[in-house]
């Protein structure tokens, strides 16, 4: 499920602490540093688009994990504004989506905020030959081609820009692409590739797992909708080496750091005593909790008290 994000850094982070996760022997040194943005784009009559739509869009964020279930990174994407009634029918439509995605990742400066962690950008291949990807940070950023069936259309263009884009420095993922020989050069250029796990039974999950293991043994794999904590642990078993779906909220959740009583009147104390309060506001607080008294008068009365 993803959230949307605001300009406030400390947002990126809003599910639970994250765990720093260095992938630089999977896939090179993690990015270079970024912040959030909201856009309000209003599409030209040329490209197909009727002028007075005005396409509004909030960048959201979707965690995904690794095999040892730490945070490896997001996945970043457009969540349309309610109001939008424009429909993600052409081509056009869907580059400039893209690009208003495309210029959000520059304008945050996305290695900043992401630090190692890997940041998964998803366009369509209509727009794999943008321009925008100049400006985009390389290492560590991930494009996911989806739907990777439509790659097949232009064959010998969509891998001239794939190629491109990886030497660029770019990592690439395929998402939805068809069981086909003509796919095979495509999944030969891919770093990644994306299975929607919810949609297969075991069997068949096992061997499209094995298939793709054998025909591309560099190919990293990422489990998509992962409904529940025993559908990662099987996928786990299967050998997928990202996550992503439903359970890494409820997961998350169960993560937040807690701060008990003991340590929030702690905190007050320290507070107190930092500002100069009277002796009586500091005994108030020493009354809510005995526990904190008897704890300092032991260590009062220790050898470390000079005693």
């Amino acid at each position: 499920r993803a959230s949307p994000s605001s300009l406030d850094e400390s947002k990126l982070d809003g599910f639970a602490p994250l765990k720093e996760i260095d992938h630089s022997a999977i896939f090179g040194p993690g990015l270079a540093p970024s912040s959030l943005t909201v856009s309000s784009v209003k599409p030209s009559a040329e490209e197909g688009i009727a002028p007075a739509e005005t396409v509004q869009s909030f960048v959201c964020r979707e965690p995904m994990l690794d095999s040892s279930g730490r945070m490896a990174g997001y996945e970043f994407m457009l969540r349309k504004s309610p109001r939008n009634k424009v429909r993600l029918e052409t081509r056009a439509v869907l580059r400039l989506y893209d690009e208003v995605l495309l210029h959000n990742m520059i304008d945050m400066e996305i290695g900043r905020l992401l630090g190692s962690r890997l940041a998964f950008v998803g366009i369509s291949p209509a727009s794999i030959g943008c321009r925008l990807f100049e400006d985009l940070p390389k290492k560590g950023v991930v494009l996911v081609i989806r739907p990777a069936l439509e790659l097949i259309e232009q064959p010998e263009e969509m891998l001239a820009h794939l190629k491109a884009r990886k030497e660029e420095g770019f990592l690439i993922a395929l998402e939805d692409f068809p069981d086909v020989p003509e796919m095979r050069r495509f999944l030969q250029v891919a770093d990644l590739a994306i299975i929607d796990v919810s949609s297969e039974d075991s069997q068949r999950l096992r061997h499209m797992v094995d298939s793709l293991c054998s025909q591309y043994p560099g190919i990293k794999l990422i489990a998509k909708n992962v409904e529940s904590t025993e559908a990662y642990e099987a996928c786990r078993k299967l050998h997928f080496n990202y996550f992503q779906g439903p359970f890494l909220t409820r997961l998350e959740e169960l993560e937040q750091p807690k701060v008990s009583a003991n340590h929030i009147r702690l905190f007050d104390l320290l507070n107190l005593i930092q500002k100069d309060a009277d002796i009586t506001e500091l005994v108030n607080v020493f009354k809510l909790d005995p526990m904190l008294t008897y704890k300092f008068l032991r260590y009062i009365n220790s050898a470390g008290g000079g005693l």
